[in-house]
């Protein structure tokens, strides 16, 4: 039963979530060209993992100005 999520998860969510993250990112980084202002970021770094080593931090980038979220890393 797992590997039949896992197996779906793979195929059919991920790329949805991917392609709908792939358009937000894109339509703020157009809209923010078009009105011909540099991006200012702030950024916050978490750890989840155990010991908090950085290997395992996630990052979100945020414009300033808008509030949009740019990039996780």
């Amino acid at each position: 039963m797992s590997s039949t999520f896992f197996k779906h998860q793979r195929s059919f969510l991920w790329p949805a979530v991917e392609a709908v993250w792939l358009d937000h990112t894109s339509a703020a980084l157009t809209s923010i060209k078009e009105e011909g202002r540099s991006v200012t970021l702030a950024c916050d770094g978490r750890c989840d993992s155990p010991g908090h080593c950085p290997k395992y931090a996630a990052y979100t980038f945020i414009d300033t100005a808008t509030g949009i979220s740019l990039a996780f890393i």
